[in-house]
């Protein structure tokens, strides 16, 4: 059943990260559209209540970084949009959302290290990346590798 909700998520969230990446906007009705999409799914498979809890533990850690990256900034740097798409993807990975989280966060901050020695360290501080292109990746990543568990995921690297 779940592979049923994947491809109306996947246009949901496509069009999110393609919205956020040309417009740099997170549109509301869209993280809505996204949220109920996933709310009816876990409802049907009768997993609702520690899905709302992780739901809104996505929503509280989005709402530090946007305090935190505002108060550093100076200006929004990381969206309320990014806050609520946090939400989703706790509802949508429940106890698997600090997996995804931890994740997500890496393989991007491996990629801007990758960066850095090809265009210089200031010079790739200065790109201003969308979050819900790395968010909507990371999620579609973290699913196809099969939802790994991270401490898992550490041990296989570490070796």
């Amino acid at each position: 059943m779940e592979w049923t909700l994947y491809p109306f998520l996947a246009l949901v969230l496509g069009e999110i990260a393609w919205v956020d990446y040309w417009e740099h906007a997170i549109y509301d009705f869209d993280t809505l559209l996204a949220f109920a999409l996933v709310l009816a799914y876990k409802y049907l498979i009768h997993a609702l209540g520690m899905s709302l809890l992780f739901s809104l533990l996505g929503l509280l850690i989005g709402l530090v970084i946007f305090f935190v990256s505002y108060k550093v900034y100076g200006f929004e740097a990381f969206g309320f949009g990014d806050v609520l798409l946090l939400a989703v993807m706790g509802l949508w990975f429940s106890y698997d959302f600090f997996s995804y989280f931890a994740l997500t966060f890496m393989v991007s901050g491996f990629g801007i290290l990758l960066l850095v020695p090809f265009l210089g360290y200031r010079k790739a501080m200065q790109i201003e990346m969308p979050l819900a292109p790395i968010l909507v990746a990371g999620a579609f990543l973290f699913v196809l590798m099969g939802k790994p568990s991270i401490v898992l995921l550490m041990g296989k690297i570490m070796g």
